[in-house]
């Protein structure tokens, strides 16, 4: 079983990789559901001036209010913010004020640990499963990753506003890119 544990995450995280960079580098799709400010060095004087450290922020952020306030200053400000709301701009944005590095080496082998244990957990699930023919296991990993999509990125949609272009496009390469995986584990297992 650990043989096949590791050959079936080796392999589908390997397969998986491949599929991600041609699905993020050769397809147009990811970078069309993007958009792009139209002012970007304002913008991001703004998060400098405003975010000053690494994580996820909302605009305008109608759960967390100021430290050492009362509470009926606190419900008036979550009343203002959620007026707010309803007026735009709205923003769910992960930031890191102090920039990222742009080669992606470090990144893209970090991807390739966490694909790799995605496909190990996948290669473990098909391992417990009885009797399915090759098509059938190849099925399973693909419903698995429809599964692991609706769960994952379609509450960001949801609750976040994030685009519909943008969270189909992410579906699909989730799901395409595991089912092709699934191909090669199943065939393992």
């Amino acid at each position: 079983m650990a043989r096949k544990l590791t050959l079936g995450g080796i392999t589908g995280g390997v397969i998986y990789f491949i599929w991600s960079f041609f699905s993020w580098v050769v397809l147009p799709w990811h970078l069309a559901t993007m958009e792009k400010f139209s002012d970007e060095d304002l913008v991001a004087g703004a998060l400098r001036a405003n975010a000053p450290k690494k994580g996820i922020y909302i605009l305008p952020n109608v759960h967390k209010g100021n430290e050492g306030t009362e509470k009926e200053y606190d419900r008036v400000a979550q009343e203002a913010a959620k007026n707010r709301m309803r007026t735009g701009p709205f923003a769910f944005a992960a930031i890191t004020p102090n920039g990222v590095e742009p080669e992606m080496g470090s990144t893209m082998l970090l991807s390739f640990a966490v694909q790799i244990l995605g496909a190990i957990l996948l290669t473990f699930l098909l391992l417990h499963t009885n009797g399915l023919s090759y098509r059938k296991k190849v099925l399973f990993v693909a419903i698995t990753a429809v599964a692991a999509s609706v769960l994952c990125q379609w509450p960001y949609w949801v609750w976040w506003g994030f685009g519909t272009a943008y969270t189909f496009v992410s579906f699909l390469d989730l799901v395409i890119g595991w089912t092709l995986a699934g191909l090669a584990i199943a065939k393992i297992v």
